[in-house]
């Protein structure tokens, strides 16, 4: 009797062993996944980082993009997101004083800048052939904007923004184009930004030239499958290989209001130690410049270059 009673003890500790051996081991395969809503403008920029530094990360990433205030609205209903990566400020404080997102996570993680892409024809279309070099066409080194423009491809195409025009050269440009798309300034961050450069050229009252895009990306696509004859958009598209042979002018940020871009983590995530990381990740010097490269402009550490 007492050793059959040993037996099973036996039995029970090397159960017990092979349970905590099958945990031990299993743990590392079950990878977490942490769930990003990311405005449109940034989801590229965000994809490419995310892959090239996997290494920074012991979880899965998933990105979820779309306009800043539908993903602001679907928070508000619940929807299953650990991090909110808003192209405004606005969005993620509403947010906050709504309890939807932790105050304390909140940082502004990049800022955004604008460009104006004309089609070839419409370029062509200038009286003179010269006009599009009215424009500042000695890079991006002002004071307005740090952030260097030249890109490029395996295949040699050419990405650089070919011009930085000052208000009097973008009328003309602007004035040039018949249908002009910029992303609903209700919606979009970029849109409202890309509203305010019209204002200041005194054509956003032509609402029958004016075609709303749902997001930056939308605005993008309009361009390049013809439906408009130039837009304003997000300046980190510059590099994208379907509007290589388009015409790229910088818009200077002084001509709207700072795109600053905030997130933070959403209050019901059950991953706030891996967003916590995710957030430190994009704060990185190393990070920060790798965005300055893509198109954005400083933030954080950078502030005093």
């Amino acid at each position: 009797m007492q050793n059959n009673h040993r037996f099973k003890k036996i039995k029970y500790v090397i159960f017990c062993a092979l349970l905590w051996s099958f945990q031990a081991f299993a743990k590392p395969t079950l990878k977490a996944k942490l769930r990003v809503a990311v405005a449109t403008n940034f989801y590229s920029t965000l994809n490419e980082l995310v892959q090239m530094d996997k290494q920074d990360f012991n979880f899965e990433v998933e990105l979820i993009p779309g306009a800043s205030g539908r993903l602001m609205a679907q928070i508000e209903r619940n929807a299953p997101f650990d991090v909110f990566l808003s192209a405004d400020a606005e969005k993620p404080f509403y947010l906050v004083s709504k309890d939807k997102l932790i105050e304390q996570s909140v940082i502004e993680y990049t800022r955004g800048s604008l460009m104006l892409v004309l089609t070839e024809k419409t370029a062509l279309s200038f009286s003179e052939p010269d006009v599009v070099n009215e424009g500042n066409n000695s890079g991006l080194n002002s004071d307005d904007d740090s952030y260097g423009d030249s890109y490029g491809d395996s295949d040699g195409h050419s990405y650089n923004l070919d011009y930085s025009a000052d208000l009097t050269a973008l009328t003309e440009y602007l004035g040039a184009c018949r249908r002009i798309t910029i992303a609903q300034p209700t919606l979009a961050p970029y849109g409202k930004a890309a509203l305010e450069v019209l204002k200041r050229a005194d054509i956003q009252h032509e609402k029958e030239r004016l075609i709303f895009a749902e997001n930056v990306a939308q605005s993008l696509h309009f361009i390049i499958y013809g439906k408009v004859d130039c837009g304003i958009v997000a300046r980190s598209f510059a590099p994208i290989r379907q509007i290589g042979r388009y015409i790229k002018i910088a818009i200077p940020s002084s001509l709207h209001s700072p795109i600053e871009q905030f997130g933070g983590i959403v209050a019901d995530s059950k991953n706030i130690p891996l967003a916590k990381i995710f957030l430190d990740y994009l704060q990185k010097p190393e990070t920060q410049e790798k965005l300055m490269a893509r198109g954005y402009l400083s933030v954080g550490v950078f502030d005093d270059q």
